[in-house]
């Protein structure tokens, strides 16, 4: 092999060893930015600020009846002012999660483990019945397209859990409101 052959095959395995390189280390620098947001989410969702929007929302009873006929445009006039903001809160935190996880900034195998079974229990007791039928909402196609997502990536047996324990929790939900209404 003459100098020149030499001089040009090694350069050119440099450059696809730097090419290779490269890009091993973007896909690994991308997987670990994913994780960080995803883990920054769950960490907003626990916060104590969202704790308490999450616990006073609860207090707004129209909000987890099951007519549809009352959805949240309907009912919105008739919400204190300072849960409307809270119930926002709850919302655009799932519009966040989902357009994050539509633009692939999140880490989609934490996504499920991490936020299914609370998105549940607040897609069954409210967005279904209050959100989702305000179709000219972004936030209702938002919500609908991150639980068709959650439908698609988490195991049956999660779904199946998340579902059991929503309705179970509405109970004790709901025996908690009466005992408050008869005190």
């Amino acid at each position: 092999m003459d100098e020149l052959t030499s001089i040009l095959l090694s350069t050119g395995l440099a450059f696809v060893g730097t090419i290779i390189g490269a890009t091993v280390s973007w896909f690994a620098t991308k997987k670990s930015n994913a994780t960080a947001a995803t883990l920054r989410l769950y960490e907003e969702w626990n916060s104590e600020s969202m704790l308490v929007a999450r616990h006073e929302v609860q207090e707004v009873q129209v909000l987890f009846d099951r007519n549809k006929e009352t959805n949240l445009d309907a009912i919105f006039h008739l919400i204190d002012p300072k849960h409307r903001a809270q119930i926002w809160k709850i919302i655009h935190f799932y519009e966040k999660l989902y357009v994050m996880l539509d633009n692939n900034q999140c880490n989609n195998k934490l996504i499920p483990a991490l936020f299914g079974e609370h998105f549940y229990w607040w897609y069954l007791h409210c967005f279904e019945a209050k959100l989702l039928p305000s179709e000219n909402r972004i936030s209702s196609v938002r919500i609908r397209n991150f639980k068709n997502w959650l439908d698609r990536h988490a195991s049956g047996n999660d779904i199946s859990r998340w579902t059991k324990r929503a309705w179970k929790t509405t109970k004790v939900f709901s025996k908690q409101t009466m005992n408050k209404l008869s005190s």
